[in-house]
Parts: C-alpha cells; structure tokens; sequence
C-alpha cells in the first residue's frame, strides 16, 4: 500500500514537472532551453525534417519518407507534443505583423490584418498581402501594386534564428521583383488591364533564388489591383479618358462625315448614270431634226460634268445656256 502511494507521487510529481503542448496542423513550434533553440516539433501530414549533422539543414522540411526526425507516438496519437521540463524548457512565443488573406461567406478574398504574439511558425502555403508602393512604370509615372503572395516555410530555423522578421523580407524582395517588372511597361499599359499583369507572374523563380536562405518559398503571387500613386499619375489618368473621349467622338464624326459623303456620291451616281442614259438616247439621234438644241446641249453639258462629278448640275437651269439659236429663230 505504501509502495503504490510512493509510487503514485513519484509519477504525479514527475508529470507535474513534464510539459506539453498541443499542435497545429500545418505548423510547427520551436522548443528553448534557456535561450537557445533546443529543438522544433513539427505537425505536418506527410513530412518531417531532414535531420543529421548540420546544424542548419537539419531542420529542413523534407517528405516523411526521407525524414530522419518525425512524429513522436504522442503527437502521431494524440496530437500532443512533450515539450520537455517546466522551468527548463518552453515554447518560443514571438511578435508576428502580417496581412492574411481569408474567404468571406460569398468566397471571395478579403484582407484580415493580423498584430499578434504567436507560438507558430505556419510550414503550410498560407496567403499574405503585399503592397508595392510608387512603382515607377517606363515613363516614370508611379503606380501602387496590390497583390497576393502565397508562401511556405521550408526550413522554420533559418526563418525564426537567422533573419529578423522574415516576413517583411520576403516582401521586400517580392517589391523589388515588381519595381523591375514595372520599369519595362509603359503606365497605360499596366494600368490598362490583366494583360500586362502576366509578366508579375514570372518573378517567382528570381525571388525564390533570394529567399531560400531566409528559409522560405514563394509559391506563386498573384496581383489583386494596380492603380496610380500620386497625383501626377492620377492626372495621367484623367488625361488618357479625355484623350479616349475625344478619339471616340472624332471617329464618330468622320463615320458620319463618311456617310454623307457616300450618300452625296450615290446620289451624283445616280443622276450621272440617268444623264448618261439620256446623252445615249441624244446620240443615237442627233442627226435628225427632231431634238431641240437647247436639250442637246443641255445633255451634252450634264454628259462630260456627270463622268468626274459626284453631283449633277444642271447647265441650263444653272444659266449656263440663257439662249440658243433654233431654227428659224431665237428661243
């Protein structure tokens, strides 16, 4: 009986003195001894850390199967990490600032501002807002980028222990990505629409080279808006709708310019082809007596007018022809 009570002490006081904590999936925490890093605890289906000798690479998330540290049975079971013993060991809890991208109940992306202490480092892809502000496009008129940066942390101690504030590194190497997308795009081009849009869709690679050591991964980043920073820029704009507005109406004006024209052609067609009709009919019976002088030359005149003309002029009623001698007189 004593035995059990001693026993029963021993393990209260040795658990009492054990610490835990729980996970998250898709997140891992760091474990300190003192004020060092003793160990990271990592929850994430499917991958473990890489293990072995160097201090660095060891915490590099790698597949399961190529994983030399994984799960312990408790975390497999339970979902309960062993920390190690109070007052000895804890978990790293720090600052973290950032802008989160979250689904409202219509599914659409909305930002989430976020100024919290955190005891997690997310190894998951998670999106984060970013803003390139007075991006100088090629023609030196600014503009503001707003976009979406989904990232995955790849090695969590390069990205807590050996840079301060990864976040706003990683951003800071996305915006310089931007700045030299801009530089090569006119300023009606990028504002003008998702076309030239694309071309921000090619820096992952050039960021990834830079951001590898702060052990993290750009996944893909993806603009959300384009707009003009400043008020020169916002003049520019102004002065492109004016300038759209007025090539509007100037082509509407030569489009209806254009039509009276073609109708005042058919018209001067059409009288030009009946005073040809008519000219023939004179032809065929000018040498007879029967065709008054006045209609011949009236013809005659309507005839070599109509063959260049676009309108048809009348000769006689225009006073060209006053008098004509016929036979046998005057008119």
């Amino acid at each position: 009986m004593v035995t059990t009570i001693v026993l029963g002490v021993i393990l209260g006081i040795t658990l009492s003195i054990w610490k835990f904590t729980r996970g998250k999936e898709g997140a891992a925490i760091a474990v300190m001894k003192g004020g060092d890093l003793h160990r990271f605890l990592l929850s994430s289906t499917g991958f473990g850390f890489r293990g072995g000798e160097d201090p660095i690479a060891k915490w590099d998330i790698v597949p399961i199967s190529e994983a030399k540290i994984k799960p312990g049975i408790l975390q497999s079971l339970f979902g309960i990490y062993y920390v190690g013993i109070i007052f000895i060991h804890s978990v790293l809890e720090y600052k973290f600032e950032w802008v989160e991208m979250k689904r409202d109940k219509d599914g659409r992306l909305t930002p989430d501002k976020r100024d919290e202490s955190t005891r997690f480092v997310f190894v998951k892809d998670v999106p984060y807002m970013g803003i390139t502000s007075r991006a100088d496009t090629s023609n030196r008129l600014p503009v503001d980028i707003t976009y979406v940066a989904t990232l995955q942390i790849t090695n969590p101690y390069r990205a807590l222990f050996m840079v301060d504030d990864w976040l706003k590194r990683v951003l800071a190497a996305i915006n310089k990505a931007n700045l030299g997308v801009t530089r090569g795009v006119e300023f009606n081009d990028i504002i003008g629409g998702e076309k030239a849009w694309k071309d921000f869709s090619k820096i992952t690679t050039k960021v990834n080279r830079v951001i590898h050591e702060y052990g993290v991964k750009l996944k893909k980043s993806e603009i959300q808006d384009i707009s003009p920073s400043g008020e020169a820029s916002k003049r520019a704009v102004e002065a492109t709708a004016e300038i759209y507005v007025a090539t509007q109406e100037k082509q509407g004006k030569a489009i209806r310019s254009e039509g009276i024209a073609t109708e005042i052609r058919n018209i001067g067609d059409a009288k030009r082809d009946a005073s040809k009709s008519r000219a023939e009919g004179f032809a065929t019976y000018k040498t007879t007596a029967d065709i008054d002088p006045t209609e011949a030359m009236r013809l005659e005149t309507a005839d070599s007018i109509g063959e260049h003309g676009n309108v048809f002029l009348d000769a006689v009623k225009m006073g060209l022809f006053t008098t004509v001698e016929k036979k046998g007189g005057k008119s």
